[in-house]
């Protein structure tokens, strides 16, 4: 039998639930927060470097990263998140993957997957469902993503 995990996630949570097989309730496995994703981005960088002054004329450079802080942190935790998937997938903890997310995340988390992982995603929703019930996250989700098993 086919165990399928779906990963409902946005920058600040996911939710790690497994289907055993079409037509049966989600049992949520995990839930990760990432409370750094609900920060001011003047407290994500109140650490970062400040800002240097060549010697002469007025020149002034800031010392800052190219990606902002909050998008760091999204990136951050995609790699978290798809470091769990990768373990699970290592320890046959499932044979197919969906993966449902803001838009933005699931980009994020796809590119954070690695190769094997990705092989295993059978379906994905750009939708941000994090903070539904399970019963309604399952209901919103195409059966396609659950086919029936072989007999």
């Amino acid at each position: 039998m086919s165990r399928t995990w779906v990963v409902v996630a946005d920058s600040a949570m996911a939710r790690v639930f497994v289907v055993p097989g079409t037509g049966d309730p989600m049992r949520e496995l995990e839930t990760f927060a990432h409370p750094e994703a609900r920060l001011a981005v003047r407290e994500l960088t109140s650490d970062l470097p400040g800002s240097v002054s060549g010697g002469r004329g007025s020149q002034h450079h800031a010392l800052q990263s190219r990606v902002e802080p909050k998008q760091q942190e999204a990136i951050a935790f995609a790699r978290f998140v798809a470091d769990r998937i990768e373990s699970g997938r290592t320890g046959h903890e499932f044979d197919r993957l969906v993966l449902v997310a803001a838009p933005a995340f699931l980009g994020r988390l796809r590119a954070a997957l690695g190769d094997d992982a990705q092989r295993l995603v059978d379906g994905e929703l750009d939708v941000d469902l994090v903070k539904f019930p399970p019963d309604e996250i399952r209901k919103r989700l195409p059966e396609s993503f659950f086919p029936e098993p072989v007999r």
